[in-house]
């Protein structure tokens, strides 16, 4: 092992829990057996899992005893999903199929789109959409659910994972590695970077100036982002229990990825990455993670609690991110928003009404510093009513609810 380390296997059951130091870095929460899955994805309250033919929503309001909500066939096998704003998005090979998941005990189909669909992220009003088999980024207008349409598009090699951070679409490129979209016009995206990385790039997840990269038999490939126009490849994670690395995921400089086994990776000098621990075997084929949760998914869904105790501040989780006050609410003229920020990012607040429809966007991506910050909204001429404010910052984000009375 690196630094020469000395890792102490406790065993549960048959699960390997082989913490490196003295903390800590995963607890496990829960397996759910009865759960498999090819993707993740999670927010505050539910956990989305594509599952087969089945979309299915699992309440987390008690992680030691989650209990699916609901599950909706789908016509074909799902391979990637997401959700944002009452709206679930899943990529079942030949189309983009969206829901409408504003009551999760019963989604109801919203829209389609027949577009090549493997995975999947969605930002505002747009999806971005990859396919192996397509050798391209679709960039689908989700503005109307009942009526999505391919808005944009950009040839690459073979994309097989894809994470959308503001303006750039960092994918995994499969042969081709890290691939970087300029989608700040999204019916226009641009490839402006590529870093060839050993392996096979399955996964990537980016996180400040580095992005994550499951590659395969060649483990967790780091590489540098802070110049999207010329990636550079820094530093590389390959060491036993050896396995076919698939899906990556972040907090702060820790790289997670998903095996045979699930591993946690200190890269806060990426060209020398130490494991902080590893679990056997929790692995998996996909992860997500909210606030201080991961979810894997596989044969089983793993849920576990990340903890970051002993690992240096410039680790902390999305958590560190906060919103510390929206007054008045229920408000009549005007909200104010105030938030703390673990660094300096750039800032929007997007306004959706109750039926998940855009409204308006606020901030407009300003760079706001580290510390105590706030925005204004002024909703004008808007009705009374309940919306929902989604506040952005970097790659962190929180939603919430308002009414507006007048």
């Amino acid at each position: 092992m690196k630094n020469n380390r000395t890792i102490a296997a406790t065993i549960i059951g048959l699960i390997i829990i082989a913490p490196v130091a003295n903390a800590q870095f995963f607890e496990l929460i829960s397996i759910c057996d009865s759960i498999g899955g090819f993707d993740v994805f999670a927010d505050e309250e539910y956990v989305y899992v594509a599952d087969g033919s089945c979309f299915k929503i699992l309440n987390m309001s008690d992680p030691y005893h989650p209990f699916i909500m609901s599950s909706y066939q789908l016509p074909y096998d799902a391979t990637g999903v997401f959700a944002q704003c009452n709206y679930a998005y899943i990529a079942i090979g030949r189309s983009l199929q969206i829901l409408s998941i504003s009551n999760p005990i019963e989604p109801v189909f919203a829209g389609e789109c027949a577009v090549p669909a493997w995975d999947l992220w969605v930002q505002n009003s747009y999806a971005y959409v990859v396919a192996p088999g397509s050798d391209s980024l679709s960039v689908v207008n989700v503005s109307n659910p009942a009526a999505p349409f391919i808005a944009g598009a950009c040839t690459t090699t073979f994309p097989f994972d894809i994470h959308v951070i503001n303006k750039y679409a960092y994918i995994a490129d499969y042969h081709g590695g890290l691939k970087i979209v300029d989608v700040s016009n999204p019916t226009n995206p641009v490839i402006v970077g590529h870093c060839q990385t050993p392996g096979t790039a399955h996964g990537v997840y980016v996180s400040g100036n580095l992005a994550f990269l499951g590659a395969g038999n060649h483990g967790m490939q780091i590489v540098d982002v802070s110049q999207p126009s010329n990636p550079i490849r820094v530093g590389s994670y390959i060491e036993y229990p050896f396995g076919h690395v698939t899906g990556s995921y972040a907090v702060g400089n820790v790289g997670i990825i998903v095996q045979p086994s699930l591993k946690a990776i200190d890269a806060s000098d990426p060209q020398h990455p130490v494991l902080l621990e590893y679990l056997h075997p929790v692995g998996g084929y996909a992860i997500h993670g909210e606030g201080e949760y991961v979810y894997t998914a596989s044969s089983a869904l793993c849920i576990l609690r990340i903890n970051t105790t002993g690992v240096s501040e410039n680790h902390a989780p999305p958590d560190a991110f906060t919103i510390t006050s929206t007054y008045p609410n229920p408000f009549n003229s005007q909200m104010r928003i105030e938030f703390e920020l673990p660094a300096e990012s750039p800032v929007s607040v997007y306004v959706y009404d109750v039926l998940g429809k855009p409204i308006e966007e606020i901030g407009d991506n300003a760079i706001l510093p580290s510390g105590s910050n706030s925005i204004t909204w002024n909703p004008g001429r808007l009705p009374s009513g309940i919306y929902l404010l989604r506040l952005r910052a970097g790659d962190y984000f929180k939603s919430w609810k308002v009414t507006l009375l007048k």
